[in-house]
């Protein structure tokens, strides 16, 4: 192989032990690590490929088939079956597998999916709108998602939304109270057992606009008298209510009843200073009038006009129910007729009647004012050492319930 097709042409080639083949220098075998990669028997076997045994290209940064091209340069490398999480319809489904040379094989998940040591998790742990984990569920794991919440306020005061997941923070879920239900706004207290000014706390520090008085006729310094027989705060047309913290003084609802002496004293001395029962004296002049008439409407007995013996209705009304059983000039109804009223008088000591009264509250007030805050009163006479009953000061004057007819 000296002369090889002319004089003085030696075959040597490069990594490989060389022929000569119709006068021209061929690759016989190449060396031990040696490739002829390019084809050109000119440059011998120039490809030195470290892989002891050729075979199938993988990823693993090598090049595997001695073939000059490694991992994804080699159109022979075969991607593992499913590998990747490619669910159709979910955020998986056009997920791209990649090779990383040494690293080896890894999924291009888009943005969203929940993925750990390169696997899409089984559980999804964020909050966020998306189906992490590919299932065809988005968030399923937050199983409060969607239902009703509310803050923490109390009654109408409470605030409603719902649940959605937590936008700063998606690990969790939050109430979201931007939804229509609004909340009442807050206003002054009430004597109505709701948390009207929003405070967390039911009928409380009371303003002396939340009770319904006028002036008694003939009282100095002025003395305050209900517009209505007492109520519990929660009483309504057709109950009493059970809320005994205070007594109210409100149009169309049951009035108190079934309370003994001690009960009411303090259901009107529970609105605050100066408020007590009154006396006989006193709901016998605001029965009365300015007019001192025999009746509230007037000096002649009408049958019909309160919720006496005469009256047709069954039991107790609400009050204000019958609106001509009024003080005349006045709106202080049923001081004749419905329940027996508690004064701090005693009249007699039949504690059977006490099932069937009410009480009257009464507020001392300066004489230059009828409706002024409320100021310190004489105390109340102290409670008898027997039950007292209503106080009836005059027949059919007081808040009886029996009307009587003027002989």
């Amino acid at each position: 192989m000296k002369n090889c097709g002319e004089c003085g042409n030696v075959c040597m080639l490069a990594g490989a032990t060389a022929q000569c083949f119709l006068g021209k220098c061929e690759i016989d075998t190449c060396f031990d690590g040696k490739y002829d990669v390019d084809g050109d028997p000119s440059n011998g076997c120039e490809y030195t490929c470290v892989v002891p045994v050729p075979g199938p290209e993988l990823c693993n940064g090598l090049d595997d088939d001695c073939d000059g091209l490694t991992d994804s340069d080699d159109p022979d490398l075969v991607p593992p079956p499913n590998f990747c999480t490619t669910t159709p319809g979910t955020p998986c489904e056009n997920t791209q597998i990649l090779c990383n040379g040494a690293a080896g094989w890894s999924c291009s998940y888009p943005a969203g999916v929940e993925v750990v040591q390169g696997f899409v998790k089984l559980t999804e742990s964020k909050c966020d709108g998306i189906d992490g984990n590919c299932d065809g569920q988005i968030d399923e794991w937050f199983t409060d998602l969607g239902k009703p919440c509310s803050d923490m306020g109390v009654s109408q005061c409470k605030d409603f939304g719902l649940i959605v997941c937590d936008p700063q923070n998606a690990a969790t879920t939050k109430c979201d109270l931007s939804f229509p239900a609004k909340r009442r706004a807050a206003g002054p207290e009430q004597c109505n057992g709701k948390d009207d000014d929003c405070n967390g706390l039911i009928d409380d520090n009371l303003p002396d606009e939340a009770f319904a008085m006028e002036p008694i006729p003939g009282t100095s310094p002025v003395v305050l008298v209900d517009r209505h027989e007492a109520s519990r705060p929660d009483a309504t047309l057709m109950t009493a209510g059970i809320l005994e913290t205070v007594a109210c003084s409100r149009p169309m609802v049951l009035p108190w009843t079934g309370g003994g002496y001690p009960e009411a004293e303090a259901a009107c001395a529970s609105r605050g200073p100066g408020y007590r029962l009154c006396t006989a004296q006193e709901l016998e002049k605001a029965c009365r009038g300015a007019a001192d008439t025999l009746y509230p409407y007037g000096d002649t007995y009408e049958t019909l006009t309160c919720n006496g013996a005469d009256q047709p209705v069954q039991g107790v009304v609400a009050t204000g129910t019958l609106a001509a059983c009024t003080v005349t000039g006045t709106q202080v109804t049923d001081l004749s007729g419905n329940v027996t009223e508690w004064t701090s008088t005693q009249t007699n000591a039949d504690p059977a009647r006490a099932a069937s009264s009410s009480s009257t509250a009464a507020r001392t007030s300066p004489p230059a004012s009828a409706s002024p805050a409320p100021s310190s009163c004489p105390p109340a006479p102290p409670s008898p050492p027997s039950s007292p009953t209503s106080a009836s000061a005059a027949a059919g004057l007081t808040r009886t319930r029996a009307q009587a007819h003027p002989q």
